[in-house]
């Protein structure tokens, strides 16, 4: 898998309802469904989350290869979260090996949790897609804003979380040209493991000095424009709640609250 796969933190512009939607209930419906989605343990609630999550998609307007891309970073941890409940669940065997075996109740527990991971990457991508940056930090701080009144930094907290979304394709972007400037110069990576390090360590010192510089540049332009921590500030954006963020929280309150309940009397 290439570096360049990882799209973590992206935004894909668009005119969806996804899109349109409040980026405060877009967070709030995120939170409130990926709890439910960790509380899931039977395959009829798999089955409801995966419809909900995949119907998401589809109205995003966002091609499903996109999200099935952003999923593909994780997928040695979807497939070893797999195993290891298939391999080591107690259960009628299905398949025994000596060492080790497969056991009915490994493999349905090892389809629900590597499902449920899944789907936790999908929903997050939903939020991360269909929301800017810009759009994210207003709709955190908006929802922060109460703490606020206990002394806590919410700007600099929200700025920090924006930043640090906002970075993660760029520092991938500079891993992945050091990494073919490196090539260029004849050092190989498939080398042994000893070696190996060593050449990747050659890359670590170019990509510090470059955040750092990232960094001075970013602090500059901030400076520049007048820019000082804990001072309130107004928003030439207004947020509004339409007909289709309450109707987003009121479902995901819904479902919330329908797993939790389920989850408790099973």
């Amino acid at each position: 898998m290439a570096l360049k796969d990882i799209i973590l933190g992206q935004f894909y512009t668009g005119k969806s309802i996804v899109h349109r939607c409040d980026p405060r209930s877009k967070i709030i419906a995120s939170l409130f469904l990926m709890t439910a989605l960790l509380a899931v343990n039977t395959a009829g609630s798999l089955i409801l989350f995966s419809i909900l999550v995949f119907s998401g998609i589809y109205f995003t307007n966002i091609p499903l290869s996109v999200f099935t891309k952003n999923l593909k970073p994780f997928l040695w941890f979807v497939l070893f979260t797999f195993m290891i409940h298939s391999f080591f669940t107690q259960g009628v065997v299905l398949l025994d090996f000596k060492i080790f075996s497969i056991s009915k109740e490994g493999l349905e527990n090892g389809t629900l949790f590597s499902a449920r991971f899944a789907l936790l990457i999908l929903l997050t991508g939903l939020l991360t897609f269909t929301t800017s940056p810009l759009d994210l930090t207003d709709g955190l701080e908006k929802l922060l804003s109460p703490l606020k009144k206990i002394k806590l930094p919410v700007q600099e907290f929200v700025l920090m979380l924006t930043l640090t979304l906002r970075f993660i394709p760029i520092l991938i972007a500079e891993v992945e040209r050091l990494k073919n400037a490196q090539l260029s110069r004849g050092i190989s990576l498939n080398v042994k493991l000893t070696q190996r390090v060593r050449n990747i360590g050659a890359m670590i010192l170019p990509l510090v000095i470059s955040s750092i510089q990232r960094a001075e540049e970013l602090a500059i332009a901030m400076e520049s424009r007048n820019y000082l921590a804990g001072i309130r500030r107004s928003s030439y954006r207004k947020l509004n709640f339409a007909i289709r963020d309450h109707l987003l929280v009121g479902l995901s309150v819904s479902l919330f609250t329908l797993q939790i309940f389920l989850t408790a009397s099973s």
